[in-house]
């Protein structure tokens, strides 16, 4: 966020930098989610960029002081930073919409299927397994949050993929189908044949805060992560998942898809 308000402003780091009088690499740190930003730097950087509607401020300003108190993420290591960033954006979210294609969404992953997805992945080492399983577990607990709400289109593929063992694929379906019955869980499957397809390159989640934070899309990608922060692309995000949900199978006759997979298995 804090890049994109920079860039509109016409601004470099260095240019930060000097006014907030320190080296530039504090900037790209807290820019990237790698170090918190003290408040005050933070309404330093605000002015200087030019927003001074004090209810968007403090909106700031508030994210700011919830993501360095609810950083648990920060304590394993492997993970890139911009991912490091997402988690810090959808701790504080209070709607998430994400589709994807290939693979169960992380925050309705078993514990089983996530292991056998992480040891699977190009990315990861085997020394790392144990941390990316422990940080998907702790991301769930976002959906017992008061307030906040999930909306999924999964491709049938991904109810399909063959990645795990049959008793793990079989326990990760039926856990789908218990999370997608949470009052604050919308979830929906894009059949093989509907005809409809995501105009993005791959899974994609967009992010909806509280007060006038505007919404950021996280795209995930082979390497590591992009975050798409203009307002017209994210529009178009926006857009795009709104056909998806239309192209796709209603909620009830989704679980019932997943249920009837899930008993061949």
């Amino acid at each position: 966020m804090l890049k994109t308000l920079r860039e509109k402003a016409g601004l470099d780091q260095e240019d930060v930098a000097a006014h907030l009088e320190c080296d530039h690499s504090k900037v790209s740190r807290i820019e990237t989610a790698r170090s918190g930003v003290r408040p005050i730097d933070l309404r330093k950087m605000l002015s200087l960029y030019g927003v001074t509607e004090a209810a968007t401020v403090e909106d700031y300003v508030a994210l700011a002081k919830q993501a360095r108190e609810r950083g648990w993420w920060v304590k394993y290591r492997g993970l890139h930073h911009t991912f490091s960033a997402f988690l810090g954006l959808e701790a504080e979210a209070v709607e998430l919409r994400t589709y994807e294609e290939t693979f169960i969404p992380g925050l309705l992953q078993t514990e089983d299927y996530a292991r056998a997805l992480i040891l699977g992945s190009a990315r990861t080492t085997g020394s790392d397994v144990d941390g990316f399983v422990e940080v998907r577990r702790q991301r769930q607990t976002v959906l017992d949050r008061t307030g906040f709400t999930l909306w999924v289109v999964i491709g049938e593929a991904a109810l399909l993929h063959g990645m795990a063992p049959p008793a793990v694929r079989k326990a990760q379906l039926l856990y789908l189908v218990e999370q997608s019955s949470r009052p604050n869980v919308e979830l929906q499957v894009l059949g093989l044949e509907s005809g409809v397809y995501s105009a993005a390159a791959g899974p994609f989640t967009h992010l909806t805060f509280e007060g006038d934070l505007p919404d950021v899309v996280y795209e995930d990608t082979a390497t590591a992560g992009l975050f798409v922060e203009q307002d017209e692309d994210v529009a178009a995000y926006s857009h795009a998942f709104a056909r998806l949900m239309g192209g796709a199978l209603p909620p009830q006759e989704s679980r019932a898809l997943i249920s009837r997979i899930a008993e061949r298995l």
